[in-house]
């Protein structure tokens, strides 16, 4: 900014020798103008004679005006030269300027265009990530009982789900989601007192069944004879080491997943499980699953796969989201730094055009400066010549006499006018006071002529008022003003008496008008009132019926349910400890003081196990419990036909054979359709039918009795 007023400074100066300049030349111009005149009358007029010396001196003045106005020539040519050099480095100064702003713009464009295109990978990603955190939600939303008890912040020691406590490499997540499939809701509490609470609390309101973790009194389950697999390439290990999870929650872990073996492949598992003499579980990395005692689960789950791939794809889309943030944050800092940069050249730019473009205009004065400098030299070098040929003093008197007398006279001539101005102004400023003078009295009188405009109005409108209330008061009445204020002295102010008019008035008005209908509508409101009452009684009566009935059949229901219940579970008990050779089994009820909506639970202990949920058996103990809970309700109630499909394919063959038995001691009250792959069970039908197809896309049935003795 310095600079600049400096800049500014210099031109102002130069602005006023150029204008000295100008009086000069044009002093100069008057002269040489005078000059010429008398050169003309001397021409005619021989009878002046000119004085030698003073044609000399003037001579003499002339010619040194002649070498100043060529030497101030010379040095405003240096400087139209200098101020050249100098536009010509301010405009390279300016392209260069122009240049830079034209690739910060490029650069700017270029980062918003990433940065938008980051901000849209990065709305993108967050709309997949709550797609896929719904969908993951939603898969879990169907555990009532879970919900209800993670979102009642008055149950103490709620720690965690079991899924939400295990994570894995990558390359285990099959693996993980197998093991955790049917516990993966399951909850960690603090102690054994939060999980009774925790219980109490889902028995009292009837919400549902849960399975709860205390951290202090589950016990660790290791494996001690496996050494000897250590050596196998194919035995990966233990499936709680392989898990990852904090290790307050290790007896946990290890007490679900301890006795859980992983391998490679479904081949390799087989293996494995021979090994140990099928007393573990065995698990491949495809997520088939070695059963105690031999019994393979393997295939393929759409569902698992969906929650897997989608955790996976929630942690990528995280991670992207986090780089791509950080990296827009990134853009955003260096594009701001550019265009505070373009913004700051482009104020450059604009002081430097300003600059230059003063510079072209001060070079432009100088050149026509110089123009005219040299036609003012050429001028007075004409002037010396002719001033030679003079010699006459006194036709330069004469002229000199001439020229102060036309000074004097437009000097006075200059006085004249200056005061003949002021006089001028004097009148023009009286009638700019005169004339807002009028504008103040016309506004005055515009104001007057108004409120009597008002005034009248408001007269005519109460004559009409008064015309209006003696019209009414002779009408309606039949007095006139006169009589009735000579009858009626009124002893209360006017303003008082118009106020209570007013309101008796409004009284009035509210009254409304007299319903000659409204008798005979009140007869027919009440005759439909007598009516719809009667229906109320009516439909009261038949409620207190209809629950009475309801009454009558709950409390048959539920001793129908209690009766059939406990038959059946005495009939299953026995049934169970037939096909288990020994064992406990039991229905259970699990709300007993609400039959109507309980539910039921299946303990069951097979031989050397201890008590467990029916959740926590192998395959084929399912399975035999299951069977044996049908024929116990078989023994209750019998039925004319009874479907199995498949139902002993998890068994041995030496509990097929006791299935059969079953099923002949009971064919004789129910007829049995089964659809089985057993030998065993075949031979205790009395038809087979086979379904082959001969033909491509035909099926066909092929039928055969079998008789006994065959």
């Amino acid at each position: 900014f310095l600079k600049i007023e400096h800049y500014k400074k210099n031109i102002r100066e130069k602005e006023i020798i150029i204008d000295n300049y100008n009086d000069k030349i044009l002093n100069l111009s008057n002269i040489v103008n005078q000059l010429s005149l008398k050169k003309e009358l001397l021409l005619k007029d021989e009878k002046y004679n000119l004085s030698e010396d003073k044609v000399n001196l003037e001579l003499v003045n002339i010619k040194e005006e002649i070498l100043k106005e060529t030497k101030n020539k010379d040095i405003l040519s240096k400087e139209i030269e200098l101020a050249k050099e100098e536009e010509l480095t301010k405009e390279k100064d300016l392209n260069t300027l122009y240049e830079k702003s034209e690739n910060l713009e490029n650069k700017i464009s270029s980062i918003t265009k990433e940065i938008n295109e980051i901000l849209r990978s990065i709305d993108y990603s967050n709309s997949r990530l709550n797609y896929l955190e719904n969908f993951i939600d939603n898969k879990n939303s169907y555990n009532k009982a879970l919900s209800s008890i993670l979102n009642n912040p008055r149950l103490n020691g709620i720690d965690k789900t079991i899924e939400e406590v295990i994570s894995c490499d990558e390359k285990y997540e099959i693996i993980k989601e197998i093991s955790i499939g049917p516990i993966r809701n399951n909850l960690i509490v603090k102690d054994e007192y939060s999980a009774k609470q925790a219980v109490e609390y889902l028995k009292n309101n009837k919400i549902g069944r849960l399975t709860f973790y205390p951290l202090t009194s589950i016990k660790k389950r290791e494996i001690y004879d496996i050494n000897h697999l250590k050596s196998n390439s194919s035995f990966l290990g233990v499936l709680s080491d392989i898990l990852e999870y904090d290790l307050k929650y290790s007896n946990i872990i290890s007490s679900l997943f301890g006795t859980t073996l992983v391998a490679k492949t479904i081949d390799d598992a087989f293996l494995i499980s021979n090994a140990v003499n099928k007393k573990y579980k065995v698990i491949a990395l495809d997520g088939s699953v070695v059963n105690p005692y031999g019994s393979l689960t393997g295939g393929f789950s759409k569902i698992s796969d969906n929650l897997l791939s989608s955790k996976r794809e929630i942690l990528e889309l995280k991670e992207k989201i986090k780089i791509d943030s950080k990296l827009k944050e990134e853009l955003e800092l260096d594009n701001q730094k550019n265009i505070n940069e373009r913004d700051l050249i482009s104020k450059e730019i604009f002081d430097l055009s300003s600059k230059l473009n003063f510079l072209k205009q001060n070079i432009a004065n100088k050149e026509e400066l110089k123009a005219e400098k040299i036609k003012l030299i050429e001028n007075l070098e004409f002037n010396t010549k002719v001033i030679d040929k003079f010699e006459n003093n006194k036709v330069l008197d004469e002229i000199s006499n001439n020229y102060y007398e036309k000074e004097k006279e437009k000097n006075l001539l200059s006085l004249e006018k200056e005061k003949e101005v002021k006089e001028i102004k004097k009148l023009r400023e009286d009638l700019e006071v005169l004339e807002s003078t009028k504008r103040s009295i016309e506004l005055e009188v515009n104001k007057v002529n108004l409120y009597i405009k008002n005034l009248e109005l408001s007269i005519n409108t109460k004559n009409i008022k008064i015309d209006n209330n003696l019209k009414i008061l002779g009408e309606d009445y039949s007095i006139t003003y006169e009589n009735a204020r000579n009858k009626y002295i009124l002893e209360i102010e006017e303003s008082l008496a118009e106020e209570k008019i007013l309101n008796i008035k409004e009284e009035i008005k509210s009254l409304g008008f007299v319903n000659l209908l409204a008798i005979e509508e009140y007869k027919k409101v009440n005759e439909r009132y007598t009516f719809l009452e009667s229906q109320e009684t009516e439909l009261l009566n038949a409620k207190d019926t209809l629950n009475q009935m309801i009454n009558e059949i709950d409390n048959y229901v539920e001793t129908e349910f209690k009766k059939t219940f406990y038959e059946v579970n005495t009939h299953f008990k026995e049934i169970f400890k037939k096909f288990f050779r020994g064992g406990e089994a039991e229905l259970i009820l699990t709300d007993p003081d609400n039959l109507l909506e309980t539910g039921i639970e299946i303990n069951a202990t097979p031989p050397g196990k201890k008590l467990s949920s029916i959740s926590l058996l192998s395959g084929g103990e399912k399975t035999l419990t299951a069977i044996s809970l049908i024929f116990a309700i078989l023994e209750i109630k019998d039925t004319p036909f009874c479907i199995f499909d498949e139902v002993e394919a998890a068994l041995d063959e030496e509990n097929v054979l006791k299935f059969g038995e079953y099923i002949k001691e009971y064919s004789d009250k129910t007829d049995f359709l089964i659809v089985t792959h057993k030998k065993e069970t075949m031979e205790y039908a009395k038809s087979l039918y086979g379904i082959t197809m001969e033909e491509e896309g035909i099926s066909k049935v092929v039928s055969i009795k079998l008789v006994k003795g065959e």
